[in-house]
C-alpha cells in the first residue's frame, strides 16, 4: 500500500484490495455496518441509503477509513472493511439514479433506441446525461439528454455508464 500527501495529510492510495476510484458498495447488512462504523466516523442516519448503491472511492484518510461518495452528492467517511469492489454489470440501478456516458464507452452502436428514435444522433455520446428509467440486470433502460435539450430513450448496457 502507498501513501502521498496532499495538503498536508497523508492519504493512503490502496487498503483491503480497494484504491482510489473503484467503484463499490456497502457488502454487510445495516446492523453490521452500523457496527463497523464504531471508531471509524461514527454513525449518519443517511448512511443507511448508501447500502445497494454503486459508490465511488474517493480516497483514504490517514486511519484508513475510506471516503465514498454517491451521484457527486456529498460523502462520508467509512471504515473500509464495509466496502466490496464492484463491477458496473453488478450494481442494480435505481429508477430516478442520473449517469453520463463515460469517456471511453461511448459507443453509438450499443444503444437500441425506442420509438420515436432521434433523427440524427451525435457521433460521441461522451459527458451526454440521462436518468435511469428502469434496469434489467444487464441493459439498463434509460433517458438521455442530446445538447439542444431533446429527450430520448434507449437500452443501454451498463458498463457504458458511469455515475
Amino acid at each position: 500500500m502507498g501513501a502521498s500527501t496532499s495538503s498536508g495529510k497523508l492519504v493512503f492510495t490502496g487498503h483491503n484490495g480497494l484504491s482510489p476510484g473503484d467503484k463499490v458498495k456497502v457488502k454487510c447488512s445495516l446492523a453490521e455496518f452500523k457496527k463497523l462504523q464504531d471508531g471509524h466516523g461514527g454513525w449518519n442516519d443517511k448512511m443507511k441509503d448508501i447500502i445497494g448503491k454503486q459508490l465511488l472511492l474517493e480516497c483514504f484518510d490517514k486511519d484508513k477509513d475510506a471516503l465514498v461518495s454517491h451521484n457527486n452528492s456529498g460523502g462520508f467517511y467509512v471504515n473500509a472493511k464495509s466496502l466490496q469492489k464492484v463491477l458496473d454489470r453488478d450494481i442494480q440501478l435505481a429508477k430516478g439514479d442520473k449517469f453520463k456516458f463515460a469517456e471511453d464507452k461511448n459507443k453509438n452502436s450499443e444503444l437500441h433506441w425506442l420509438s420515436p428514435a432521434p433523427q440524427s444522433v451525435p457521433g460521441s455520446l461522451k459527458g451526454l446525461t440521462g436518468v435511469v428509467l428502469e434496469d434489467d440486470g444487464v441493459f439498463a433502460k434509460v433517458a438521455i439528454q442530446f445538447s439542444n435539450g431533446d429527450v430520448y430513450r434507449a437500452n443501454c448496457v451498463k458498463d457504458n455508464l458511469t455515475w
